[in-house]
């Protein structure tokens, strides 16, 4: 009757340890999710005056300098 009640208990062991295994397996199987890509940040210029980041577009351009605006370009 012990010998019956000992192979149940170690049975009923070895099926959770099986279990836990697959259940292990099947986590590191499945590949993590990745983060969405973002669009690269735009470019950005420095006001030669105050030192303010625009967009190139916004800027007031004279000698080849970037300005954020006409008072700092002196127009």
């Amino acid at each position: 009757m012990l010998g019956r009640i000992v192979t149940i208990v170690v049975l009923v062991g070895v099926v959770f340890l099986l279990f836990r295994l697959a259940l292990r397996k099947k986590r590191s199987s499945t590949p993590p999710p990745t983060p969405p890509e973002m669009p690269p940040p735009p470019a950005l210029v420095a006001c030669a005056q105050c030192g303010v980041h625009l967009p190139p577009d916004d800027a007031t351009w004279r000698d080849g300098k970037a300005f954020c605006s006409k008072d700092h370009a002196g127009l």
